[in-house]
């Protein structure tokens, strides 16, 4: 299971999760101000989570935030794993 792991790219996994995490976010928090917006203006009540697309996009955030955290750990630990390697193949 470690060698799989090995062949992964988390870097690139980690920043394709990060571009996710920051366009869904900033989609959610602009939608927000928008119908905010119209809601002061109509003299309505809104809430960010109104319709089904916008839960849809609160749930895209939380999930690429997470995949974003893990594949950035697995990154690093891949890095150091893989310096430590180099040095006991210097030491030998």
């Amino acid at each position: 299971m470690i060698e799989h792991l090995k062949k992964w790219p988390f870097g690139i996994i980690a920043g394709a999760s990060f571009i996710i995490f920051f366009y869904s976010t900033l989609a959610f928090v602009a939608f927000y101000l928008v119908f905010s917006g119209v809601a002061n203006q109509t003299g309505e009540v809104v809430s960010p989570f109104a319709s089904w697309w916008q839960i849809l996009l609160f749930i895209l955030a939380i999930i690429s935030f997470i995949c974003m955290i893990a594949s950035f750990v697995f990154f690093v630990l891949k890095k150091l794993k893989h310096k430590e390697d180099d040095n006991e193949k210097e030491d030998a």
